[in-house]
């Protein structure tokens, strides 16, 4: 078995997915989401101090990990998402700029 260093990203998160389950890996999607909120949430209840950003940025990691671990086991997701996002930026800057 590849050690964690010898394995690129994806399979990684199909090992993940092979080894926990599909539905506990969708917990621990759901899980990180919530630990990012909390951190946001201390951002603006602490100011921008060196430990919340610190701790910010351990969470913006984990969500991005377990969002490409979600691309990586679901087809066509992360295509469907980047249009979505394109279509949800233009109306956001609609209203930026109303």
């Amino acid at each position: 078995m590849a050690t964690q260093t010898e394995s690129k990203p994806g399979q990684i998160y199909l090992d993940a997915f092979k080894k926990w389950g599909v539905p506990a890996q969708f917990m621990v999607a759901m899980e990180e989401c919530c630990e990012l909120g909390q951190a946001i949430s201390k951002v603006h209840r602490s100011g921008f101090s060196k430990e919340s950003i610190e701790h910010l940025a351990e969470e913006i990691a984990d969500v991005r990990i377990v969002i490409d671990s979600l691309f990586t086991l679901i087809d066509g997701l992360e295509e469907q998402a980047d249009k979505q996002q394109v279509s949800t930026l233009i109306k956001f800057g609609k209203r930026v700029y109303e």
